[in-house]
């Protein structure tokens, strides 16, 4: 008989991390290549295995300010793993992956997304 057992913490914290650190990424002198502050509180920032710090690729396109709208009021300074899960995960009230979305759906509808989600909170 195979015991199905529920997952161990630490195995669904490893596979998050993995899947959230799995899209384009940028190291610090990348993003300072970007003309952008690395201790921007308006940026995403993780840090994965080796205590190495990566920011999500799609915060330096063509929408960087609605990005960093949206970073605040998913308060990316303080749960950056949250944020970044936010814009890179499916959401029900959006057409998509709301990262893959910026600039083919109205502004406004992301920012309400990220609002709704933190009254939810």
């Amino acid at each position: 008989d195979l015991e199905l057992r529920p997952p161990a913490v630490a195995e669904v914290d490893h596979g998050a991390t993995t899947w959230l650190l799995s899209p384009p990424s940028f190291t610090e002198s990348e993003v300072r290549q970007r003309d952008a502050d690395p201790h921007d509180p308006g940026l995403i920032r993780l840090t994965g295995p080796g205590r190495v710090t990566l920011w999500p690729a799609f915060q330096f396109g063509a929408h960087r300010k609605l990005v960093r709208r949206i970073n605040h009021i998913l308060d990316a300074a303080g749960d950056p793993w949250g944020a970044a899960d936010w814009w890179l995960g499916p959401h029900a009230w959006l057409p998509g992956v709301p990262a893959r979305l910026l600039g083919s759906v109205d502004d406004q509808e992301l920012v309400e997304a990220a609002e709704a989600e933190q009254a939810e909170d």
